[in-house]
This record gives structure tokens, C-alpha cells and sequence, in this order.
């Protein structure tokens, strides 16, 4: 039983949380500085982790040894895509938090 929460639970929840920070990081790196690029990266973050998270619960599926390429497409969509949105009381906090610590980088800008 402890197994299967580790596997199941904190592993995925641990990696979606570690990319909710590393995300709005890289997106800052090829970004300009600037408000309007600010809240760019944390949309693009958003986006980006949701099509991460829907993955995850895909591939968490696939290897539990569930037929994912027989499902439906827009079953699979819906179910996963389900998965990955109420992931997000997870994940959104970190690239909440993550790119609101960005600005104290910017050498150009000033907030």
C-alpha cells in the first residue's frame, strides 16, 4: 500500500511540482524583461504545465498497463486533460510563486 502511494501519488505530484518551478525559469531565460513579458511567462507556464500534466497522467496510465492508443481521442482528451486541470491545485501555486520571484532578477527592467 505504501508503494502504490509513493508511486502513484508523490512521485508524480513531486515531479509536476518541481517542473511548476523550473518552467517559468527557462521561459525567463529566452524572454525579455518587462511586465508584459512577466505575464507572458506565467500564461505560457500555465499552458505549458497543463499539456505536462495530461502527459504525466497519460504515461501514468499507459504504464499501469491500460490501452491508451485504444481510447477515443477526445476520451482520452477529456480524461486526462481532466487529470491534469485538477493537478493544477498542485502545480499552479509553484509557477505562481516561481514567477513572481523573477523580477528580482531583472538587471534592465525595474518592477
Amino acid at each position: 500500500m505504501n508503494d502504490v502511494v509513493a508511486i502513484d501519488v508523490l512521485v508524480p505530484a513531486l515531479v509536476l511540482a518541481i517542473l511548476g518551478w523550473v518552467v517559468p525559469q527557462l521561459l525567463a531565460k529566452i524572454m525579455p524583461e518587462g511586465v508584459a513579458a512577466l505575464v507572458a511567462i506565467g500564461v505560457l507556464s500555465l499552458l505549458i504545465l497543463l499539456v505536462l500534466a495530461t502527459l504525466t497522467f497519460a504515461l501514468l496510465y499507459a504504464v499501469r498497463g491500460h490501452e491508451v492508443q485504444n481510447m477515443a481521442f477526445l476520451a482520452a482528451l477529456f480524461l486526462f486533460g481532466r487529470a491534469g486541470l485538477l493537478s493544477a491545485i498542485i502545480w499552479a501555486p509553484v509557477v505562481a510563486i516561481s514567477t513572481a520571484n523573477l523580477p528580482r532578477h531583472w538587471t534592465k527592467e525595474t518592477w
